[in-house]
């Protein structure tokens, strides 16, 4: 899983007719199902707890490419993030947790 932005749909899949349970796969491309123990393992998850996770539902798996852990929390004022605008893009200073995710720069 070395692609920059790759995002993966996760499905909870079952044969139809079938007595086992529904498992994990990942929708390939070309619209099949390949088992997910590969993005599982890079998670370093179990079946087990994504199917807890997503509680029967669909997911999504997001590669994170250039992660950056630091020693000590930062001020999220030392961060700003591109605010769309009618004439393109511009930098902002971030002030408030974000309520969902967004890319962030470094000042």
């Amino acid at each position: 899983m070395a692609e920059k932005k790759k995002i993966v749909r996760l499905a909870d899949v079952g044969e139809t007719g079938s007595w086992e349970s529904a498992s994990l796969y990942v929708m390939a491309p070309g619209s099949y199902y390949k088992p997910a123990d590969e993005l599982l393992e890079a998670a370093c998850m179990s079946e087990e707890t994504a199917e807890k996770y997503l509680k029967g539902r669909d997911g999504c798996g997001w590669h994170i490419s250039d992660l950056k852990i630091y020693d000590h929390p930062r001020p999220l004022s030392d961060f700003t993030r591109l605010r769309a605008t009618k004439f393109g893009y511009e930098p902002v200073r971030i002030e408030r947790p974000p309520q969902s995710w967004c890319y962030v720069m470094e000042e």
